[in-house]
């Protein structure tokens, strides 16, 4: 098994993103977690890392405000940043880190799937294909996404029995996008007290999102 590296990306005085990395191929995966504090950040990536890396360098971020990502001035590590700041840094992130990569496929899990798809509508041409994980996006970004985005290869993955955003609200993506393949995840079998399995498909059946992502974007 490999071994992931970390590192920082300064964005400004008090500012840095954090970032981990695997993999020397030149086409690349951004992988982009969700929205709670405690349990999202990069490191819950890793279980796909040595599969992905085979194939694609691999790169999961800490969002700012998440991990170990450093928020400073006005805003203070237990603030969440806006979209608009998490879209900001990921474009610096971009210049300095993806431009001698090839195919960029940028992954986005619930929240994260939101600020890929602003990062994505604000710069298309950073954005080669795209994968989101039960995405957690309003129906009006979805419809007025530009044109350019809906034409990008899109891979849906999504637990039938979700309990935090509903199987049902793929066909927003079906009707909108024009390449979009959608993964059945089927049931995701939890207890009582670990309904939030079913929110976290690709961890809970990995083997079938790692088949299906290297087949879709190989």
């Amino acid at each position: 098994m490999n071994k992931f590296t970390s590192h920082f990306l300064h964005l400004s005085e008090d500012i840095s993103l954090h970032y981990l990395k695997l993999g020397e191929s030149k086409d690349v995966i951004i992988l982009i977690h969700g929205g709670d504090r405690k349990f999202q950040n990069a490191q819950y990536w890793t279980p796909l890392f040595n599969d992905l890396s085979n194939s694609f360098t691999v790169f999961a971020i800490d969002l700012l405000g998440h991990g170990k990502s450093v928020l400073g001035g006005s805003l203070v590590q237990s603030q969440r940043a806006s979209i608009e700041i998490q879209v900001k840094a990921l474009k610096k992130f971009s210049d300095k880190i993806l431009l001698n990569y090839e195919k960029k496929i940028w992954v986005g899990r619930s929240y994260g799937a939101n600020v890929v798809l602003h990062f994505a509508h604000k710069y298309p041409e950073m954005v080669s294909h795209l994968s989101l994980i039960a995405p957690a996006v309003s129906s009006l970004l979805v419809e007025n996404i530009s044109n350019l985005v809906k034409k990008k290869p899109l891979m849906l993955f999504w637990a039938e029995n979700d309990p935090i955003v509903p199987f049902s609200h793929n066909h927003l993506f079906i009707k909108h996008f024009t390449n979009c393949k959608l993964v059945d995840a089927g049931v995701v079998s939890f207890s009582e007290t670990e309904k939030w399995k079913a929110h976290t498909p690709e961890i809970e059946k990995k083997d079938l999102f790692v088949s299906n992502f290297l087949e879709f974007f190989l």
